[in-house]
């Protein structure tokens, strides 16, 4: 078809427009080889103008087969046509593959039904049109058709698709109704996390109140905009979080506990596995509340102390001992791992763990390390690990320790220099009077 564009337009976004899609899905035709440019193939980025000629074929949609070891998922469908279908996904669900989640997701699910789905997403996210968080349980519609496809992803777009959400949150709201507009973009002292930052992208949020209880509400959320993580941004934002969000570690294979010195981290590691253990002998959990699933077999793995016998170095013998806990390893463990392999330096001792942690995640299981190796944690960070939490032990300004862990990315520091200053200085500090005391044979 002739292209109606304005010189100098390029190429993918004017797919985009033109036919009323995502860019990615723009991208994905442009790869595909169904654009072309003067019956050349196209390129995303090529320029565009009145004079050039645009042939859009739109490229069947198959059924995308599942790999053949990825796990069943099951799907509840609550409508279906020829065109689209409605999910209702659970919380912990991920919508389609990505970093730290290769499979198991709604899309694997969408695959196995052996049905045919539009595949303007790529082939790795059949019928996707929108998505909803993977703790975000609610209705996600995909399309089976390259037409619905479009429709409805201009009808997200225009807001003529209406999104509706609830959520509980803390404490009590004044308002019966409200409105939150205030930008949001990443955090600049956590790359990973959402905020309310100066220069964030506009972002408007309503909400009304349907419910109050003690120390909550319930709220019907509105979208104007379609920012990550909105809902929860805003309304911790206005002091009211989303209930049960400060660390949520459902479905989370690998924690990284980084942070102060004396901060409770070897307590925390201590207290998950004597969780499970209790959990799985049917005795109470010290707890509030607690729910965990049950792991196969659980392994704990701590740093060598020096050894009086001199018959082994410490790094050799922590290895000997992963080792051989690698050969009785059990299909879904958890294994606990307290300040491991830091008996090198830093960038030896990062590497051993990140290749170890590696292959235990892709073994399935389930890991909990508490490290002061910077190099390792902060390189786990910026993977983006979709299944991975990192907590930080917390310290208050003047250097006092909580004991509470928070979701954060790893510092450069573990705060020993409190600990220098509470030992050295206290002891050998001189007199309040300034005066020095003499010590020696009178």
């Amino acid at each position: 078809m002739p292209a109606e564009v304005d010189d100098d337009a390029r190429l993918d976004l004017w797919l985009a427009q033109e036919r009323g899609i995502t860019r990615h899905a723009a991208h994905t035709l442009i790869a595909a080889g169904a654009v072309r440019v003067n019956r050349r193939p196209g390129r995303p980025g090529q320029r565009v103008g009145s004079d050039d000629q645009i042939e859009v074929s739109i490229p069947a949609a198959v059924v995308a087969p599942p790999p053949a070891s990825a796990p069943a998922v099951d799907l509840v469908v609550v409508y279906e046509d020829e065109w689209l279908a409605v999910i209702d996904k659970p919380a912990g669900l991920v919508v389609h593959p990505a970093p730290g989640h290769p499979d198991g997701t709604l899309a694997d699910g969408l695959r196995q039904r052996g049905t045919v789905w539009s595949l303007l997403g790529g082939e790795e996210r059949p019928g996707i049109v929108h998505r909803l968080d993977r703790d975000t349980s609610g209705l996600l519609v995909v399309a089976k058709t390259e037409a619905a496809h479009r429709h409805l992803a201009a009808q997200l777009q225009e807001r003529t698709l209406t999104r509706l959400y609830w959520a509980l949150v803390a404490g009590g709201l004044s308002e019966a109704t409200a409105t939150v507009e205030a930008p949001i973009g990443r955090d600049p002292k956590d790359r990973k996390r959402m905020a309310v930052v100066d220069g964030g992208r506009p972002s408007t949020t309503d909400f009304r109140v349907l419910a109050r209880h003690p120390h909550t509400t319930e709220l019907e959320v509105k979208l104007r905009t379609g920012r990550t993580h909105q809902i929860r941004v805003h309304l911790a934002y206005i002091g009211h979080p989303v209930v049960g969000n400060d660390a949520n570690a459902d479905g989370k294979e690998l924690l990284i506990v980084t942070g102060a010195n004396q901060g409770g981290k070897s307590t925390f590691l201590r207290s998950a596995g004597l969780a499970q253990l209790m959990t799985q002998c049917g005795m109470f959990v010290a707890a509030d509340s607690f729910c965990s699933s049950v792991c196969d077999g659980i392994f704990t793995h701590d740093k060598r102390e020096e050894d009086t016998g001199m018959k082994s170095g410490k790094l050799d013998e922590e290895l000997s001992r992963m080792s051989d806990i690698i050969d009785h390893i059990t299909p879904h463990p958890m294994i606990l791992f307290n300040e491991s392999f830091s008996a090198t330096n830093e960038r030896e001792g990062s590497e051993i763990a990140r290749q170890i942690l590696s292959a235990l995640l892709d073994a399935r299981a389930r890991i909990i390390c508490v490290t002061h190796l910077y190099e390792l944690a902060r390189g786990l960070h910026e993977r983006n690990i979709d299944n991975a939490l990192f907590l930080r032990a917390e310290r208050q300004e003047g250097g006092a320790r909580t004991f509470r862990l928070l979701e954060g990315e790893p510092l450069r520091t573990s705060f020993g220099e409190d600990l220098y200053d509470s030992i050295f200085r206290s002891v050998h500090a001189p007199p309040a009077d300034g005066t020095v005391a003499a010590h020696g044979p009178d």
